[in-house]
């Protein structure tokens, strides 16, 4: 049992397979999904928290990008320098079996674990002391994990568009967000996809009734595949290195609204 928190979860899984783990669930624990409590009143459609049922899923690959194609862009006309059992062999994908569970499925299994109690800091939100493990307080108790998931192919597309620097059309001013979500992705991206759909218009407006035009050039750039490890702007990035050496000057990213309120 892994808990999201602070570190990255693909780190957690790989440390868990390196020190011998057959499996890990993930969990989101409500002393940090649902602060307010995990009654109805407290958690989503009524506030912004996580309700019981929700699961937190994410990618635990360990690189960025394609893991077939490490550091060259992934291309129809060039061939994968690994295959998927090479990518687990090299530790960049798991080799153990992973599912992400809700709090409300994750405490059927915390509150049956044996063992020392947790250090104080590791307590979560559910009414319960948790324990460390390993093993059940019933002897007999064993967990069956079941993963159905399969490894696909799939294609990418990254969307860029392009105003024409007045002076410098060389230079590049990069504003970026990925498309792609988990589900409908109101917040994450959309948010951000919104805002940098209205800078695009709010430019091409401003250029058309006053004949303005920046000074750099300003790159629009919709990444895809973001979700399953910044895929779509890790391979833009491998295959246009040199190009974004000499001209990029800054890059933006927006993402979603409810992260830093500052730049």
């Amino acid at each position: 049992m892994i808990r999201y928190s602070h570190g990255f979860r693909g780190d957690k899984v790989a440390a868990a397979q390196q020190s011998g783990a057959i499996g890990v669930i993930l969990f989101s624990d409500p002393g940090e999904v649902a602060k307010e409590g995990t009654d109805a009143d407290h958690v989503y459609p009524n506030t912004e928290w996580m309700p019981e049922g929700d699961v937190q899923r994410g990618s635990v690959i360990h690189i960025f990008g394609d893991p077939l194609t490490p550091l060259s862009p992934a291309k129809s006309d060039l061939y994968p320098s690994r295959t998927i059992d090479e990518a687990k062999a090299a530790g960049i994908l798991p080799k153990i079996p992973v599912l992400p569970l809700s709090y409300r499925d994750a405490y059927e299994v915390l509150i049956r674990l044996s063992g020392d109690a947790v250090p104080s800091e590791w307590q979560g939100g559910l009414n319960f002391t948790y324990h460390l493990g390993p093993g059940f307080r019933e002897i007999d108790s064993k967990i069956k994990l079941s993963v159905k998931a399969k490894y696909e192919k799939r294609e990418i597309r990254n969307i860029v568009g392009y105003i024409y620097g007045k002076h410098e059309r060389d230079k590049y001013v990069i504003l970026g967000n990925h498309y792609d979500a988990w589900v409908y992705g109101s917040i994450d991206p959309n948010s951000g996809t919104a805002t940098l759909a209205e800078v695009a218009r709010a430019m091409t407006q401003t250029m058309a009734e006053k004949n303005w035009r920046p000074a750099r050039t300003i790159m629009f750039c919709n990444w895809d595949a973001e979700e399953f490890g910044l895929i779509g702007s890790t391979e833009f990035v491998e295959e246009f290195e040199k190009i974004l050496n000499q001209r990029a000057i800054v890059y933006l990213n927006v993402d979603l609204i409810s992260a830093n309120n500052t730049l």
